[in-house]
Protein backbone atom coordinates (compact mmCIF):
# COMPACT_ATOMS: atom_id res chain seq x y z
CA UNK A 1 0.00 0.00 0.00
CA UNK A 2 2.74 2.37 0.59
CA UNK A 3 4.51 1.34 -2.67
CA UNK A 4 1.01 2.39 -4.56
CA UNK A 5 0.66 5.52 -2.11
CA UNK A 6 4.20 6.76 -3.87
CA UNK A 7 3.62 6.26 -7.15
CA UNK A 8 0.26 7.60 -6.88
CA UNK A 9 2.16 11.40 -5.16
CA UNK A 10 5.07 10.76 -7.31
CA UNK A 11 2.01 11.07 -10.43
CA UNK A 12 0.14 14.03 -8.52
CA UNK A 13 3.90 15.81 -8.39
CA UNK A 14 4.27 15.07 -11.99
CA UNK A 15 0.99 16.06 -13.05
CA UNK A 16 1.36 19.62 -10.57
CA UNK A 17 4.35 19.76 -12.55
CA UNK A 18 3.41 19.52 -16.34
CA UNK A 19 -0.07 21.98 -14.99
CA UNK A 20 2.77 24.74 -13.93
CA UNK A 21 4.72 24.60 -16.76
CA UNK A 22 1.99 24.96 -18.97
CA UNK A 23 0.59 27.95 -16.63
CA UNK A 24 3.71 29.43 -16.77
CA UNK A 25 4.26 29.42 -20.55
CA UNK A 26 0.79 30.40 -20.85
CA UNK A 27 0.69 33.13 -18.26
CA UNK A 28 4.15 34.43 -18.31
CA UNK A 29 6.70 33.15 -21.31
CA UNK A 30 4.86 33.08 -23.84
CA UNK A 31 2.76 36.95 -23.29
CA UNK A 32 6.87 37.75 -22.91
CA UNK A 33 7.48 36.32 -26.40
CA UNK A 34 5.22 37.87 -27.75
CA UNK A 35 5.99 41.31 -26.16
CA UNK A 36 9.70 40.71 -27.38
CA UNK A 37 8.67 40.31 -30.68
CA UNK A 38 6.57 43.54 -30.28
CA UNK A 39 9.39 45.33 -29.17
CA UNK A 40 12.08 44.20 -31.95
CA UNK A 41 9.64 45.16 -34.42
CA UNK A 42 9.11 48.15 -32.97
CA UNK A 43 12.59 48.82 -32.73
CA UNK A 44 13.00 47.64 -36.12
CA UNK A 45 10.40 50.04 -37.25
CA UNK A 46 12.03 52.95 -35.63
CA UNK A 47 15.41 52.31 -36.93
CA UNK A 48 13.58 52.62 -40.24
CA UNK A 49 12.26 55.64 -39.67
CA UNK A 50 16.05 57.00 -37.98
CA UNK A 51 17.31 56.21 -41.36
CA UNK A 52 14.57 57.92 -43.45
CA UNK A 53 15.56 61.02 -41.31
CA UNK A 54 18.90 60.96 -41.65
CA UNK A 55 18.26 60.86 -45.04
CA UNK A 56 15.98 63.90 -45.30
CA UNK A 57 18.81 65.22 -43.44
CA UNK A 58 21.82 64.70 -45.56
CA UNK A 59 19.40 65.98 -48.64
CA UNK A 60 18.48 68.97 -46.62
CA UNK A 61 21.62 69.47 -45.92
CA UNK A 62 23.18 69.26 -49.68
CA UNK A 63 19.71 71.99 -50.55
CA UNK A 64 21.02 74.06 -47.96
CA UNK A 65 24.48 74.50 -49.12
CA UNK A 66 23.38 74.82 -52.69
CA UNK A 67 21.02 77.67 -51.48
CA UNK A 68 23.73 79.99 -50.46
CA UNK A 69 25.26 79.41 -54.25
CA UNK A 70 22.01 80.44 -56.18
CA UNK A 71 21.22 83.66 -53.46
CA UNK A 72 24.93 84.57 -54.70
CA UNK A 73 23.66 84.44 -58.55
CA UNK A 74 20.39 86.11 -57.49
CA UNK A 75 22.34 88.61 -56.30
CA UNK A 76 24.24 89.16 -59.01
CA UNK A 77 21.84 89.38 -61.44
CA UNK A 78 19.48 91.95 -59.66
CA UNK A 79 22.89 93.85 -60.15
CA UNK A 80 23.21 93.00 -64.14
CA UNK A 81 19.33 93.21 -64.80
CA UNK A 82 17.78 95.00 -61.66
CA UNK A 83 13.85 95.51 -61.26
CA UNK A 84 13.97 99.40 -60.92
CA UNK A 85 15.87 101.64 -63.61
CA UNK A 86 17.92 103.66 -61.42
CA UNK A 87 18.75 106.11 -63.67
CA UNK A 88 20.90 108.23 -60.76
CA UNK A 89 23.31 105.07 -60.10
CA UNK A 90 23.50 104.50 -63.88
CA UNK A 91 24.54 107.52 -64.99
CA UNK A 92 27.28 107.79 -62.08
CA UNK A 93 28.45 104.71 -63.28
CA UNK A 94 29.18 105.97 -67.02
CA UNK A 95 30.44 109.40 -65.92
CA UNK A 96 33.20 107.31 -63.87
CA UNK A 97 33.97 105.40 -66.79
CA UNK A 98 34.66 107.98 -69.04
CA UNK A 99 36.65 110.10 -66.41
CA UNK A 100 39.03 106.36 -66.09
CA UNK A 101 39.22 105.86 -69.85
CA UNK A 102 39.82 109.72 -70.45
CA UNK A 103 37.18 110.57 -72.74
CA UNK A 104 34.89 113.70 -72.74
CA UNK A 105 31.13 112.83 -72.27
CA UNK A 106 29.08 114.71 -74.04
CA UNK A 107 25.38 113.40 -74.37
CA UNK A 108 23.84 110.88 -72.00
CA UNK A 109 20.10 110.43 -72.28
CA UNK A 110 18.13 107.32 -71.06
CA UNK A 111 14.60 106.78 -72.58
CA UNK A 112 11.35 105.21 -71.57
CA UNK A 113 11.70 101.33 -71.15
CA UNK A 114 10.35 99.01 -73.72
CA UNK A 115 9.49 95.03 -73.59
CA UNK A 116 11.47 93.25 -75.20
CA UNK A 117 10.52 90.68 -77.56
CA UNK A 118 11.85 88.36 -79.57
CA UNK A 119 12.16 88.69 -83.20
CA UNK A 120 9.83 86.71 -85.69
CA UNK A 121 10.35 86.01 -88.93
CA UNK A 122 8.03 86.34 -92.16
CA UNK A 123 4.24 87.48 -90.54
CA UNK A 124 4.45 85.98 -87.52
CA UNK A 125 1.45 87.82 -85.15
CA UNK A 126 2.52 90.13 -82.07
CA UNK A 127 5.16 88.14 -80.25
CA UNK A 128 5.00 88.38 -76.03
CA UNK A 129 7.52 89.83 -73.63
CA UNK A 130 10.26 87.85 -72.62
CA UNK A 131 9.18 86.94 -68.75
CA UNK A 132 8.70 90.70 -67.96
CA UNK A 133 11.99 92.18 -69.15
CA UNK A 134 12.74 95.35 -70.39
CA UNK A 135 15.25 97.51 -71.90
CA UNK A 136 16.11 100.83 -71.33
CA UNK A 137 17.63 102.83 -74.42
CA UNK A 138 20.43 104.80 -73.85
CA UNK A 139 22.13 107.85 -76.48
CA UNK A 140 25.80 108.35 -75.61
CA UNK A 141 27.92 110.78 -77.09
CA UNK A 142 31.92 110.69 -76.38
CA UNK A 143 35.11 112.33 -77.79
CA UNK A 144 38.59 111.49 -77.32
CA UNK A 145 41.27 109.82 -79.37
CA UNK A 146 41.40 106.31 -80.79
CA UNK A 147 42.26 104.27 -77.90
CA UNK A 148 40.33 106.21 -75.19
CA UNK A 149 37.15 105.40 -77.17
CA UNK A 150 38.49 101.81 -77.04
CA UNK A 151 39.44 102.15 -73.22
CA UNK A 152 35.77 103.68 -72.59
CA UNK A 153 33.80 100.60 -74.67
CA UNK A 154 35.82 98.30 -72.67
CA UNK A 155 34.80 99.75 -69.29
CA UNK A 156 31.23 99.98 -70.18
CA UNK A 157 31.54 96.14 -70.96
CA UNK A 158 33.08 95.53 -67.49
CA UNK A 159 30.54 97.04 -65.51
CA UNK A 160 28.38 95.73 -63.25
CA UNK A 161 25.24 96.77 -65.10
CA UNK A 162 24.82 95.23 -67.90
CA UNK A 163 25.32 97.83 -70.66
CA UNK A 164 24.20 96.44 -74.58
CA UNK A 165 25.82 98.81 -77.38
CA UNK A 166 23.18 98.28 -80.63
CA UNK A 167 25.73 100.40 -82.85
CA UNK A 168 28.07 103.44 -82.90
CA UNK A 169 28.66 106.06 -85.21
CA UNK A 170 32.28 108.08 -85.49
CA UNK A 171 33.37 111.49 -86.63
CA UNK A 172 36.65 111.95 -87.29
CA UNK A 173 38.63 114.89 -86.51
CA UNK A 174 41.90 116.37 -87.49
CA UNK A 175 45.45 115.39 -85.91
CA UNK A 176 47.33 112.47 -87.66
CA UNK A 177 47.28 109.53 -85.77
CA UNK A 178 46.45 110.99 -82.59
CA UNK A 179 42.99 112.25 -84.05
CA UNK A 180 39.81 113.01 -81.82
CA UNK A 181 36.66 110.77 -82.38
CA UNK A 182 33.60 111.88 -81.85
CA UNK A 183 31.19 109.22 -81.12
CA UNK A 184 27.62 108.27 -81.03
CA UNK A 185 26.70 105.57 -79.06
CA UNK A 186 22.90 103.79 -79.41
CA UNK A 187 23.05 101.14 -76.20
CA UNK A 188 20.56 99.85 -73.62
CA UNK A 189 20.24 98.56 -70.03
CA UNK A 190 17.55 96.38 -69.05
CA UNK A 191 15.02 95.97 -66.03
CA UNK A 192 13.01 93.22 -64.58
CA UNK A 193 10.19 94.50 -62.53
CA UNK A 194 9.06 91.26 -62.29
CA UNK A 195 12.00 89.92 -60.21
CA UNK A 196 11.72 92.69 -57.83
CA UNK A 197 10.34 92.42 -53.73
CA UNK A 198 6.34 93.91 -53.88
CA UNK A 199 6.03 96.59 -51.31
CA UNK A 200 2.93 96.13 -48.25
CA UNK A 201 1.93 99.38 -47.71
CA UNK A 202 0.96 99.28 -44.14
CA UNK A 203 -3.06 99.68 -43.26
CA UNK A 204 -3.62 103.42 -41.19
CA UNK A 205 -3.98 102.25 -37.05
CA UNK A 206 -7.29 103.19 -36.22
CA UNK A 207 -8.86 106.06 -34.94
CA UNK A 208 -9.88 106.37 -31.18
CA UNK A 209 -13.70 104.36 -31.20
CA UNK A 210 -13.71 104.27 -34.72
CA UNK A 211 -13.27 101.65 -37.38
CA UNK A 212 -9.68 100.90 -38.69
CA UNK A 213 -9.38 103.38 -41.97
CA UNK A 214 -8.56 100.77 -45.24
CA UNK A 215 -5.15 101.70 -46.75
CA UNK A 216 -5.11 104.34 -49.37
CA UNK A 217 -8.13 105.99 -48.09
CA UNK A 218 -8.18 109.78 -46.31
CA UNK A 219 -9.32 109.62 -42.92
CA UNK A 220 -10.75 112.96 -42.67
CA UNK A 221 -12.75 112.92 -45.96
CA UNK A 222 -13.55 109.33 -46.45
CA UNK A 223 -12.62 109.20 -50.11
CA UNK A 224 -9.31 107.38 -52.26
CA UNK A 225 -6.20 109.50 -51.75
Amino acid sequence: MRIASAKGWLVVGALAAVVVMVLGWTMLISPMRDRTSSVQDEVASQEAANATAQDNVARLKKQSAGLSVRRAQLKALATTIPASEQIPTLLRDISAAAKSAGVTLGELTPSSPLLVTPPTAGNASQPAAVGGLQEVPLAISITGTYAQTQAFLAALESMKRAVLVHGLDLAVGTGGTDATLTTSLRAAVFINPDLGTPSVVPAPAAPAGGEPVPAGTDSQAGTPS
